[in-house]
C-alpha cells in the first residue's frame, strides 16, 4: 500500500467516525435541544415544494445512456441568503426562482469549502477539499498532478471551455486552465461572458461540451450595469441598516472594505442594495444563457449546475463589512441548483421542484457529474455523488490551519491562529440560528471536544495526502523557468508608481538571475510567496532562507504569516540593525533587536526558522538572535517581503521548507 492510499484511507476512517458522532447526537436528541430561539419560519427555501433527497428520488438508477452536455455556472461572491429561492424577500432572482420551481433540484444546505475563489474553484475542478489540493493562498497554483473535470471529459471527446468574468481563473500561473480547449476572460458587464460562451458553443462542432461559466456577479466593487444600477435603492427594504462605523483602510473587519466604497459613502443600505442589484443582473444573464441553450436545441441534453464559489459577509455580520474572509454562514452558505437533462428525466423520473436538505458541498460536483455520465470515479475523490445514498450528511472545508465543518444541524469553526488558544472552536446551529449569534459549545463541552478532535484528525488526513513524507523543501533559484508547482513567487506584477518587482540578470555572477525590487519614496508595498508548509498535524514548523543584498533602506520579512488575520513573525532588516517582532492581529510587538553591519555591495545568507513557538534568525551561518512566542504552539502561513519606502534590495535562491 503506498503512502497516498494510506492517507486517503485514514481520511475516510476519520470521516466515518464523525458521521457516527453526528448520528449518535441526533439519536440522543442533542441535535434539537439547544433552546436557541427559532425564527418564525425556518430557513427551508420554498416550503411548498417536495422535499427528500436526490438519491431517494432517483432510486439508485443514475448512469445516463447518453453523453450529456455539462454546464457549470458559478455566480461569484453570491450568498444563498440573498436569493429568492432561499427565502429572501427582495426580488433578486425572479428567473432562478421560477426555473427552480419548475424543473430544478434545490439544495438548501450547500457550503463552499473555501472562503474565496481559488480554493473553491480548485475544489469544484478536483473533487478535493482545500486541505488536500493546497490552493488556499494568493500564491499557490493548482498542481498538474490533480486530474480535473475538464481533463477527464476532454479525454472522452468533450469540448471544454472556461469562460469567466473573474480574471483570477485565467492567470496562467494559477493553472485553472488545465484540460480546457478554450480559456477566456471578459470584464464586466457579465453579458460578455454569456455571449462568449454561446458563441463558443456555436463555433466548435457538435460533440458534447463541458463548460465552466463564471460570472463576476456580486463581487465587489458593487457596480451594476446601467439597467440594474440603483434598482433597489429606496425600496421597501431600504433605510433600516444605518451607517458603517468607518472605512477601514486595512480591510473589512470593523469597517467598510475600501474596495467597495463609493465617494466615501458609509450607508450600509446602499451597499446591500447594490450587492442585490448585481445578483439581479446575474439572474438576467442566467435567463439569457438558459434561453440560448433552448434555442440551440441543447437544453434537453444538458446537465446545468448553478452554484457560487463563496458568499459575502455584508453589513457588519460578526464585525465583517462587505468581504469574504471567514467561514460564517454569510460567507460559506451558497446556492446549489441542478437541472437534470430532460432526456434523462424522461427515461427515469421528473425531478423538478425537489428540495434536498442534506449537507453538501462543492467537492460533490465532480463525482455527481461523473455519476450521471456513467464514468468510473477516481479513487482519490473526497466528494460524494449527490445521487448516492452513501453521501455523508456533512461538509468540510478550511484554509491554512483554519477549518470548519457542518454535520447534521450543527456547524463547528476551528479558528487556528485567529485565537490565542489553537484548540478554541465555536459551535452553532445555523438551521435555527442562521446569524450564528449563539455559540453553543459551552453547553456541550464533551460533544465539542469529540467533534474538534475529529475535525483535527480529518484535516490532518486530508493535508498529508499532498506529500507522502517529510521533509518537503521547495527551491526556486531560477524564478522564470522553474516548473515547481507547489508555490508561486509573484515576479510578474506590472510596474507601478509604488512598487516594481522584476527578474534581472546578476552581472556580478555571470548573468545568473535574481529577484530585484524597489519601493517608491512615497509608499510601502508588499509581495507574497505561497505557503508551502505541510506538516504532520497538529504541530507545524517552518523555515525560510535566501541570499540577500540590501543596497539601501530596509526590508521586512514576515514568515509563518497569515495575511487574512495578520498574524506571524516579522524580521526588519536595516543596514545597521535587525529587529524581530511578533505580529498578533496586525499589532507588532518587539521581541528582540541586534546591531549588525550590512555592506550594500555584499551578499549575505539569511535563514529564519520557527518551531513550536521558537524563532531563530541566522546570518551567514551564525545565529543572530532567537526569541520565544509562547502563544505559537502552531506555525502556519506564508512568507511576505515588505520593503520600506526608498528601499533597494536583491533576493536570490529563496528556499521555503518544513522541518
Amino acid at each position: 500500500m503506498n503512502e497516498r492510499t494510506r492517507w486517503f484511507q485514514g481520511f475516510g476512517k476519520c470521516l466515518r467516525g464523525l458521521v457516527w458522532i453526528s448520528a449518535s447526537m441526533m439519536m440522543s436528541g442533542s441535535g434539537v435541544s439547544e433552546s436557541v430561539e427559532a425564527p418564525t419560519t425556518p430557513v427551508e427555501g420554498f416550503s411548498s415544494r417536495s422535499t427528500g433527497t436526490l438519491a431517494s428520488a432517483c432510486s439508485g438508477d443514475v448512469p445516463g445512456r447518453a453523453r450529456y452536455n455539462v454546464l457549470q455556472i458559478v455566480w461569484d461572491t453570491t450568498r444563498a441568503a440573498n436569493l429568492g429561492v432561499y427565502g429572501y424577500e427582495r426580488n433578486t432572482t425572479p428567473f432562478l426562482d421560477q426555473a427552480a420551481q419548475d424543473a430544478g433540484v434545490v439544495f438548501n444546505r450547500c457550503h463552499a469549502e473555501g472562503s474565496w475563489t481559488s480554493p473553491s474553484v480548485a475544489t469544484m475542478f478536483t473533487g478535493l477539499i482545500p486541505q488536500t489540493h493546497k490552493v488556499h493562498t494568493e500564491a499557490t497554483r493548482l498542481a498538474e498532478g490533480w486530474n480535473t473535470t475538464a481533463e477527464m471529459l476532454s479525454a472522452r471527446g468533450y469540448r471544454t471551455a472556461l469562460i469567466t468574468g473573474n480574471g483570477m481563473l485565467t492567470e496562467k500561473d494559477r493553472n485553472f486552465g488545465q484540460g480546457f480547449d478554450e480559456v477566456a476572460f471578459y470584464a464586466r458587464p457579465d453579458a460578455q461572458v454569456t455571449d462568449a460562451f454561446l458563441a463558443w458553443v456555436d463555433s466548435t462542432g457538435s460533440e458534447p461540451f463541458f463548460g465552466h461559466v463564471q460570472y463576476f456577479a456580486a463581487h465587489g466593487p458593487y457596480a451594476p450595469s446601467a439597467a440594474f444600477d440603483s434598482l433597489f435603492i429606496d425600496d421597501e427594504h431600504y433605510g433600516v441598516l444605518g451607517d458603517a462605523p468607518k472605512i477601514n483602510p486595512a480591510g473589512c473587519f470593523g469597517g467598510l472594505n475600501p474596495g467597495i466604497v463609493v465617494d466615501s459613502l458609509l450607508s450600509l443600505d446602499y451597499y446591500v442594495a447594490q450587492y442585490d442589484a448585481l445578483i439581479r443582473e446575474a439572474d438576467f444573464e442566467l435567463s439569457r444563457l438558459m434561453d440560448g441553450l433552448e434555442s440551440r436545441g441543447l437544453a434537453d441534453s444538458t446537465l446545468v449546475i448553478l452554484t457560487a464559489d463563496h458568499g459575502e459577509m455584508l453589513a457588519g455580520e460578526h464585525n465583517f463589512f462587505f468581504c469574504h474572509a471567514s467561514f460564517f454562514e454569510g460567507n460559506s452558505h451558497i446556492p446549489l441548483v441542478l437541472w437534470l437533462p430532460p432526456a434523462w428525466q424522461a427515461e427515469h423520473r421528473d425531478l423538478g421542484g425537489l428540495v434536498d436538505d442534506r449537507n453538501v458541498g462543492l467537492v460533490d460536483l465532480l463525482p455527481s457529474t461523473l455519476d450521471l455520465l456513467g464514468i468510473t470515479m477516481p479513487q482519490n475523490l473526497q466528494g460524494t455523488s449527490l445521487f448516492s445514498y452513501l453521501h455523508p450528511d456533512m461538509y468540510l472545508g478550511g484554509e491554512g490551519d483554519r477549518r470548519y465543518l457542518g454535520f447534521g444541524t450543527k456547524k463547528m469553526i476551528h479558528y487556528g491562529l485567529q485565537t490565542e488558544d489553537p484548540r478554541l472552536v465555536t459551535l452553532y446551529n445555523p438551521i435555527w440560528d442562521p446569524r450564528e449569534a449563539t455559540d453553543i459549545a459551552p453547553r456541550f463541552p464533551e460533544l465539542t471536544e469529540m467533534v474538534a478532535d475529529s475535525l483535527e484528525k480529518i484535516s490532518a488526513a486530508a493535508e498529508n495526502t499532498w506529500l507522502s513524507e517529510p521533509p518537503g523543501v521547495y527551491i526556486r533559484d531560477d524564478f522564470e523557468n522553474s516548473d515547481d508547482s507547489n508555490f508561486r513567487l509573484y515576479t510578474d506584477r506590472k510596474p507601478s508608481p509604488d512598487l516594481y518587482w522584476t527578474i534581472r540578470p546578476r552581472v556580478d555572477e555571470g548573468g545568473s538571475q535574481a529577484l530585484y525590487g524597489y519601493a517608491a519614496e512615497t509608499a510601502s508595498q508588499s509581495f507574497e510567496t505561497g505557503a508551502v508548509v505541510v506538516v504532520e498535524a497538529p504541530k507545524r514548523s517552518y523555515a525560510m532562507e535566501a541570499d540577500l543584498r540590501l543596497e539601501r533602506g530596509g526590508v521586512g520579512i514576515a514568515i509563518a504569516y497569515q495575511p487574512w488575520i495578520r498574524v506571524g513573525y516579522r524580521l526588519l532588516l536595516q543596514p545597521d540593525r535587525a529587529l524581530l517582532y511578533t505580529v498578533w492581529k496586525g499589532e507588532a510587538q518587539l521581541l528582540t533587536a541586534k546591531a549588525i553591519t550590512l555592506d550594500p555591495a555584499e551578499w549575505v545568507h539569511l535563514r529564519l526558522r520557527a518551531n513550536h513557538g521558537m524563532i531563530v534568525v541566522d546570518l551567514d551561518g551564525e545565529e543572530l538572535m532567537r526569541a520565544m512566542e509562547p502563544r505559537w504552539e502552531t506555525i502556519g502561513g506564508g512568507t511576505m517581503f515588505t520593503p520600506m519606502p526608498g528601499t533597494s534590495v536583491w533576493l536570490d535562491n529563496l528556499v521555503l521548507a518544513r522541518l
